[in-house]
């Protein structure tokens, strides 16, 4: 990975609906991935990221155990965004 970038996720704790903040150099495919403690994936996200600020809204299933600490994620094969833990409450 050459770059490592800062992401930002908000409301944090949340119950399954947040925006994920990032900037990026260039447009570019990357993609969320958010997992359980244990490094279990359980949802992905691809997202076309444009040239600057960019926001996503995430809206995780229903079907997650609540409460859960879950790690959210976003990458591609040439640049790493920090992840970032999320607290996932009723």
């Amino acid at each position: 990975m050459a770059n490592s970038k800062n992401l930002s996720i908000s409301p944090n704790p949340n119950q399954g609906n947040f925006q994920a903040v990032f900037h990026s150099e260039q447009e570019r495919t990357l993609e969320l991935v958010v997992a359980d403690v244990t490094g279990r994936v359980i949802y992905k996200q691809t997202i076309q990221a444009s040239s600057g600020k960019n926001t996503v809204q995430v809206n995780l299933p229903g079907d997650i155990p609540k409460p859960s600490i879950l790690m959210v994620s976003l990458e591609n094969k040439d640049v790493k965004y920090s992840p970032v833990k999320m607290n996932y409450q009723y």
